[in-house]
């Protein structure tokens, strides 16, 4: 299993696959991001982190570009942003397109 953020996203959707409920499974990344994944007919991918902080574009980017590809979106995804309970969100859901693990 590989290590640092490809690996956290990895054992994240190995978690969320394996549960096959539906929900959103969490994890918390360096600096106070959180990430959240959840699996259903769609990839449901949220980050985000408390107020008065707010996740940015760039990590946005950055967490699309290290999932595998096979959950990647194909074409570029902007997210809902919202706050609620205290933190600020970027949340965004795409089809799961064919393709390795990798």
């Amino acid at each position: 299993m590989p290590d640092g953020l490809r690996g956290s996203l990895l054992q994240l959707i190995e978690i969320a696959e394996r549960a096959n409920n539906r929900r959103f499974h969490r994890r918390p990344l360096a600096h106070g991001l959180l990430v959240e994944i959840g699996l259903g007919d769609q990839f449901n991918l949220r980050i985000s982190r408390a107020y008065p902080a707010a996740p940015s574009a760039t990590e946005w980017r950055t967490i699309i570009g290290y999932l595998p590809s096979k959950y990647r979106p194909s074409t570029e995804i902007l997210p809902n942003d919202f706050g609620h309970a205290g933190r600020s969100y970027l949340e965004a859901h795409w089809p799961l397109t064919s393709g390795d693990h990798t």
